[in-house]
């Protein structure tokens, strides 16, 4: 029942306080950061750091911190699944343009460059349209009444 109970005291110093973020709080993710940064190069460093600190909230994080470094396991993945997500993220790009037309049937090939051929014929076409009613409408427009031409 006592485990529970501290427990329960470090899950409530854990959770972050509703006021701003004061300069003890920063002292405080300083040396805890520290005391995890000794505790997988110096453990005894680490060690002697729980020991002489000055509050027993943060000896206590400390001590949580010591303990959960010493029950969780690295996990070191398997040669196989690294080369597989080297492959996956590094050598294997996605395929090109180019490589992906050759693996098209040639009747989709066909298909494809009557589609392409029609929308830029018809897209040309528009815009010739569009540039002959302009050419059209400025070469017959009269002169605006006022101009220097009409005046002379």
């Amino acid at each position: 029942m006592g485990s529970v109970r501290k427990l329960e005291s470090i899950i409530k110093m854990i959770t972050p306080p509703t006021m701003p973020y004061s300069e003890t709080d920063r002292q405080l993710e300083l040396q805890l950061t520290t005391h995890v940064e000794a505790l997988h190069g110096f453990p005894e460093a680490a060690y002697r750091m729980r020991q002489q600190a000055s509050e027993p909230r943060t000896r206590d994080l400390m001590a949580l911190a010591e303990q959960l470094d010493s029950v969780l396991i690295p996990y070191v993945p398997s040669p196989e699944f690294i080369e597989r997500l080297r492959g996956e993220f590094i050598t294997k790009a996605p395929p090109s343009l180019r490589s992906r037309w050759r693996t098209l049937s040639p009747r989709y090939q066909t298909v494809a460059k009557v589609g392409g051929a029609t929308i830029t014929a018809g897209l040309t076409a528009g815009l010739m349209v569009f540039a002959a009613r302009r050419a059209w409408s400025i070469y017959n427009r009269e002169p605006i009444s006022g101009t220097v031409e009409q005046q002379a």
